[in-house]
């Protein structure tokens, strides 16, 4: 049932979003503070990011694939962010930008958090668990990163990505 007077907009800040969101989907979900948040972001850079890129984590990721080898795979795909939702099947933490939004959202699973994102309009965003085994990011360019354990996953997609290509 949706809150009628619950509604964003597309220049309403991303945590508005979420907020609305949520209520309305009834979705599980828990807020994580602005310094924790912090503390997640340090940590996914430590493992994922070359450098601490100040407005888009995803380029220090690129970069660290660049320079020091760690294995991701990319994917451009318009609506690559509805797969996330097979890959996840345990608790996720969806954060952003540290330009964009400063708290973070722990949610139950993967379907739930493509549930939220359908209802919300385009954003970057990115996807751990708290053990930091993998590392998800969509950019606004529509590429679906995935690091760690979530490489295999979407190597699936990449392959599929290629021979559409060569068609």
């Amino acid at each position: 049932m949706y809150i009628d007077y619950n509604e964003f907009d597309a220049l309403d800040p991303i945590g508005k979003q979420i907020d609305i969101t949520i209520i309305n989907l009834n979705l599980p979900s828990k807020k994580i503070i602005e310094k924790n948040t912090e503390i997640i972001i340090q940590d996914v850079c430590k493992k994922y990011c070359f450098n601490n890129s100040k407005h888009y984590l995803w380029e220090g990721v690129c970069k660290a694939v660049n320079e020091t080898g760690m294995e991701c795979i990319a994917v451009f795909n318009n609506n690559a962010w509805m797969w996330v939702g097979e890959f996840i099947n345990n608790s996720a933490i969806l954060f952003f930008n540290p330009d964009d939004e400063k708290i973070s959202y722990e949610f139950n699973n993967g379907k739930d958090i493509v549930d939220f994102l359908t209802e919300c309009y385009s954003f970057e965003f990115y996807i751990v668990n708290k053990e930091l085994e993998f590392l998800i990011c969509y950019s606004h360019h529509r590429i679906l990163y995935a690091c760690g354990t979530a490489v295999n996953w979407l190597k699936k997609y990449k392959i599929k990505e290629l021979n559409d290509l060569s068609k």
